[in-house]
């Protein structure tokens, strides 16, 4: 099978932080009001869109240049570039899709130099201000069908996939692409349902599988 495009989730993935939404919270002090939309969420209380709007709705007036100072303390693992170099070289494109938000996606794209970004777009007005608002482009549950777009506009099959993830929500799209690697899991189900599982904190050690 010739690959043509690798697919990599973001936090906990790419980032030494596995969980950015939470980071924001915590830096704006509102996270024990997101900790409450989380239960319902996981309790089946209240859909992931709801529970986007609920946690973005916290933020509401924050300047976007304070979100921008927060994750620009992310970590972020070792040796992106220079994977990125070598894949570019394999002539595979790159997407980077995530349930977190676009403000941080789109930087790593910019830096990084990735050909694709997928993620919530959070909406902010003229003036620099989140508006509370958010456009939910990737579900908990549902990057298979959140990359379904990218594959039709490059008129690719999941086979002709590779996707790199660390979480749960990353277990659907594992169970559809040609070849799924696990970099860091966070469980073991994660491990059990990837083709290979990377304990490494360089990017670059996933390109001993990638053909």
């Amino acid at each position: 099978m010739e690959f043509k495009l690798i697919i990599f989730d973001v936090d906990g993935t790419l980032t030494k932080e596995n969980n950015s939404w939470k980071l924001i919270h915590t830096s704006l002090n509102v996270f024990e009001q997101a900790k409450t939309h989380r239960e319902l969420f996981f309790n089946k209380g209240i859909s992931y869109q709801k529970w986007a709007d609920l946690d973005v709705g916290l933020w509401k007036n924050v300047h976007v240049s304070r979100i921008e100072k927060i994750l620009n303390k992310v970590p972020l693992i070792e040796g992106i570039s220079e994977t990125l170099s070598i894949l570019k070289k394999k002539d595979l494109k790159t997407s980077l899709l995530s349930s977190g938000i676009s403000i941080f996606a789109d930087k790593l794209k910019e830096r990084f130099g990735f050909d694709y970004s997928i993620a919530n777009k959070v909406i902010i007005n003229e003036k620099g201000y989140l508006t509370g608002e958010v456009i939910c482009n990737v579900a908990y549950n549902n990057k298979d069908k959140a990359i379904n777009g990218l594959l039709k506009k490059l008129n690719i099959t999941f086979q002709e996939c590779i996707a790199v993830g660390d979480n749960e929500n990353d277990v659907n799209l594992f169970k559809k692409v040609g070849l799924s690697i696990a970099l860091n899991p966070q469980s073991s189900n994660v491990s059990e349902v990837a083709d290979i599982t990377v304990t490494s904190t360089d990017l670059r050690k996933i390109l001993n599988y990638i053909p």
